[in-house]
C-alpha cells in the first residue's frame, strides 16, 4: 500500500474499519487478565512494630568513649531481626521444625520463612516495623509476632552476657591494679623509712606536678583505651575501621607519653638520684590509685548492669490477624488489562492496515497511477450487468436499426 500521510479522518476510518481486530484483541487480552488474576494466590500482610530503647551498652559505659549512632544502631537491629538464626529460633518455637532435623533439611524451611520477613525503620523514630507475608492470615500474624518476641529475648539474652563478660574482665583488672597499688605504697614506704633526709629535704623543695599530672593523665588515657579495644574485639575482626582508629590512637598517646616523660626526667636533672627515685615512686602510687579506683567504679557499673531488669526492646504494637489480601489488587489488575487490550487491538489494527495492499481509497488510484479520478462506476453483479446488455436490443427493435446497433457494439468492444 503507497505511504501516504495520515490524517485524524484517516484514523478514525481505519478504526471503524478494524474494529473487530480492536473487540477481539481487547477481549482476549482482558479475559487473559482476569484468569491470571483469578489463579493467583492472595497473600496476606501484617506487621508488628518494637521500640529500642537509645541506651549506652556495656562497652559504651565501661570506657565512655564510644558515642551513640542511632543510624547504624538502627540499621544492625533490622538485620539482627531478619538474620537466620532469630528466624530459626522462632520457626523452632511455633513448631514448624521438626526435633533432630538435620541442618541441610531444616535450612530451606527457615530461609523460606526469612523471606516472608522484611523490616522497616519509622523515620526519625527508634522504632523499627517488622512485616509478615503469607498466603495464610493466621499464620502471618503468628509469625512476625513469633519473631518480635524471639527477638526481644535474643537482646536481653545477650544483653546480660555481655555484661557478665565485662564484669568478669574487670574483676580481674581490679584484682591486678589492687596488687600493684599495694606494692607501689609498700614500695614508697620503704624508701622513707630508708631515706628520712631526702623526703625531708624534697618536701622543702618544689616539684614538676604540672609533667607529674600530665604523665599519669596520659597513662590512664590509655588505659581507657585499651579497655574498649578489648571491648570492641570482641564483636569486630582486627580489620574493622573502630579497632584500626583505636590501635592507632593507642599508638599515638603511647608516643605523647614518651614525650611527657621525657619532660619529666628534664626537670628532674637537678634532683639527686634518690630524689627522683622517691619522684617516680610518689608517680606510681598517685597513678595506680587513679587507675585502681576507676576500675573500682566502673566493677559497680558492670555489677548493676548485669542484675538490671530493664529491657532496651519493647513490643509497642502487636500484629493482628489480616482480614484482605495485598496481592492480587484485582481493580488495579482490571485496569491495566482495559488499558492494555484497548493499546494493543490498536496496534493491531493498524498493523492489519499497513500489511493491506488492496487500494481502497480514490487517493490510493491518483497516487499510484498518478492521473486524476472523473468518476466513479458503481459495481453490479454479471447477471444484473447481461440482462442490462439485453434490453438495450429489445429497446433499439423498436426503436432504430438493430443492425445499426449491432455494429456499433462491435466497433466498441
Amino acid at each position: 500500500m503507497p505511504n501516504i500521510e495520515m490524517n485524524l479522518t484517516d484514523y478514525l476510518r481505519v478504526i471503524r474499519k478494524r474494529k473487530r481486530i480492536i473487540a477481539l484483541s481487547f477481549i482476549l487480552v482482558f479475559a487473559s487478565t482476569i484468569y491470571y488474576t483469578g489463579k493467583q494466590s492472595p497473600v496476606y500482610s501484617t506487621s508488628c512494630k518494637v521500640k529500642i530503647e537509645q541506651r549506652k551498652s556495656v562497652a559504651e559505659i565501661l570506657t565512655e568513649l564510644i558515642t551513640w549512632s542511632p543510624g547504624d544502631q538502627m540499621a544492625s537491629q533490622e538485620n539482627i531481626i531478619t538474620s537466620y538464626e532469630v528466624i530459626k529460633s522462632a520457626v523452632i518455637k511455633l513448631g514448624y521444625l521438626k526435633p533432630n532435623m538435620a541442618e541441610p533439611e531444616e535450612m530451606p524451611i527457615v530461609k523460606a520463612y526469612q523471606g516472608q520477613i522484611t523490616t522497616e525503620v519509622i523515620e526519625m523514630t527508634n522504632i523499627i516495623s517488622i512485616t509478615a507475608e503469607s498466603s495464610d492470615p493466621e499464620q502471618a500474624a503468628r509469625l512476625v509476632n513469633t519473631v518480635a518476641e524471639v527477638y526481644k529475648e535474643t537482646h536481653f539474652e545477650n544483653k546480660k552476657k555481655e555484661a557478665s563478660n565485662v564484669r568478669e574482665f574487670v574483676e580481674g583488672q581490679l584484682d591486678s591494679y589492687a596488687l600493684q597499688l599495694r606494692q607501689s605504697e609498700e614500695e614508697l614506704l620503704r624508701f622513707r623509712e630508708e631515706n628520712p633526709l631526702v623526703v625531708e629535704r624534697i618536701s622543702t623543695t618544689a616539684s614538676p606536678t604540672q609533667a607529674d599530672s600530665r604523665v599519669a593523665s596520659l597513662e590512664a588515657e590509655i588505659i581507657k583505651v585499651e579497655l574498649e579495644l578489648i571491648s570492641l574485639k570482641s564483636k569486630y575482626t582486627d580489620l574493622h575501621p573502630k579497632v584500626i582508629t583505636l590501635r592507632r590512637k593507642i599508638v599515638k598517646s603511647k608516643q605523647d607519653l614518651s614525650m611527657a616523660i621525657a619532660a619529666l626526667s628534664a626537670q628532674q636533672k637537678d634532683l639527686s638520684s634518690k630524689e627522683i627515685r622517691l619522684v617516680q615512686l610518689k608517680r606510681n602510687v598517685s597513678m595506680s590509685q587513679d587507675v585502681y579506683m576507676m576500675f573500682r567504679t566502673k566493677h559497680e557499673e558492670a555489677r548493676i548492669l548485669e542484675a538490671e531488669k530493664a529491657e532496651d526492646v519493647a513490643i509497642i504494637e502487636k500484629a493482628m490477624v489480616p482480614t484482605a489480601p495485598i496481592k492480587p489488587n484485582k481493580k488495579l489488575n482490571m485496569i491495566i488489562g482495559i488499558f492494555s487490550g484497548l493499546l494493543i487491538g490498536l496496534i493491531m489494527a493498524f498493523v492489519s492496515e499497513s500489511l493491506d495492499t488492496t487500494i481502497g481509497r480514490i487517493d490510493d488510484i491518483e497516487e499510484l497511477l498518478k492521473v486524476p479520478v472523473l468518476g466513479i462506476i458503481p459495481s453490479t453483479g454479471l447477471e444484473k450487468r447481461k440482462k442490462s446488455f439485453l434490453s438495450l436490443f429489445k429497446k433499439e427493435e423498436k426503436t432504430s436499426d438493430v443492425p445499426d446497433l449491432h455494429k456499433s457494439l462491435v466497433a466498441l468492444f
